[in-house]
């Protein structure tokens, strides 16, 4: 009987240890986003190699973007709209699956409050404002074929950033990636129509990127 008690005892300790650390700490030191937005990843890569190969087809067959048949392309933005919609669903809803272990009574509203910390918005807010002042400043001075480099170079460097708020080693991987192929493609290196650059240096770093989650997954099991 006292050992029971002891048992109980230590099961109710590391409970309430467990709570503290669950409620105090940002949950993702605790769990392992790797192994959970793997299949992200892997879907990512298949959304945007597929939609850029697609939309190329129809620029190709019809001789221009402006040339697509509205009904085409209201489609094909219904499709991507949709696509992005599920990938993030199937996001949150895995990494809620995951925290439900940590601490049983989180929220998704307290999930939202662990992502969109004050140090994430920090970070992600200059990179966010860039990518979206940086169409339209390319576009007025006639400079489209800038935009995807400097948009990989913009969210490579973000990723990097991003590292330790999330704890995803991988995120290095992809940031490199893209910081070194929007390079070369700015000095001329690489010279593809923005769509194939698109597949090339986002498609292939998603690609990469998932790889990247199984190295840095066994790396945390061997710490």
């Amino acid at each position: 009987m006292g050992n029971n008690k002891e048992i109980d005892e230590i099961v109710s300790d590391l409970l309430y240890i467990k709570n503290a650390i669950s409620k105090n700490s940002n949950i993702f030191k605790f769990i392992s986003l790797n192994e959970i937005l793997r299949r992200v990843y892997l879907i990512g890569a298949i959304i945007i190699i597929g939609f850029s190969g697609i939309f190329y087809y129809f620029i190709e067959r019809h001789g221009g973007y402006s040339e697509i048949p509205a009904n085409n392309k209201l489609l094909l933005y219904a499709l991507i709209f949709a696509a992005t919609v599920m990938v993030a669903f199937l996001k949150i809803t895995s990494i809620m699956q995951a925290a439900k272990k940590i601490n049983r009574n989180i929220t998704l509203l307290k999930l939202f409050e662990e992502i969109y910390t004050t140090q994430f918005v920090l970070v992600v807010l200059p990179y966010l404002l860039v990518s979206i002042l940086l169409p339209v400043f390319l576009k007025q001075n006639g400079l489209n074929h800038m935009l995807v480099p400097f948009l990989a170079i913009f969210i490579g460097l973000m990723c990097t950033s991003l590292v330790t708020v999330f704890y995803l080693r991988e995120l290095i991987f992809l940031g490199g990636w893209l910081i070194i192929m929007g390079l070369l493609s700015l000095l001329g290196v690489i010279v593809l129509h923005p769509l194939l650059l698109t597949m090339l240096i986002f498609g292939l770093g998603f690609i990469l990127l998932y790889i990247a989650s199984y190295f840095a997954s066994a790396s945390e099991k061997e710490c």
